[in-house]
């Protein structure tokens, strides 16, 4: 695949979810080799269940997409359900990336997953 998405133009152009939470239950960090980098945050409710996924991206329109369509694809999931996302699926979602920008995918994966780690870990830190 050479070509973008309208998909993934749009959520490019139109992220979903930018932004910071104050106090998040989880938060993780990553960053690419190019000098990308994706800041992922959650807060879960009182079932465990994201109830708010939001991010803060600096790099291209990838990067950004991939991004917020992550943040989507969690929102209502429990932590458990969360760790099974997998960056195929967030590629999936965005209709497909050109190969040199499934490192964008891949990401904001990390940086989703680690923020859902942090949250585990609060949450068994609290029991």
């Amino acid at each position: 695949m050479d070509k973008f998405t309208e998909r993934m133009i749009d959520h490019a152009q139109n992220p979903r979810n930018l932004g910071l939470i104050e106090e998040p239950d989880g938060a993780g960090r990553a960053e690419s080799s190019c000098g990308d980098w994706v800041l992922m945050m959650l807060t879960l409710d009182d079932r465990q269940r994201i109830a708010d996924c939001r991010f803060q991206a600096v790099g291209c329109g990838s990067a950004v997409a991939s991004a917020s369509v992550i943040t989507e694809l969690a929102k209502g999931r429990t932590v458990a359900e969360a760790a099974e996302l997998t960056a195929e699926d967030v590629v999936t979602h965005l209709g497909g990336l050109p190969e040199q920008k499934m490192h964008c995918s891949q990401m904001s994966h990390t940086a989703f997953i680690a923020a859902v780690e942090s949250a585990q870990q609060r949450l068994s830190s609290r029991y």
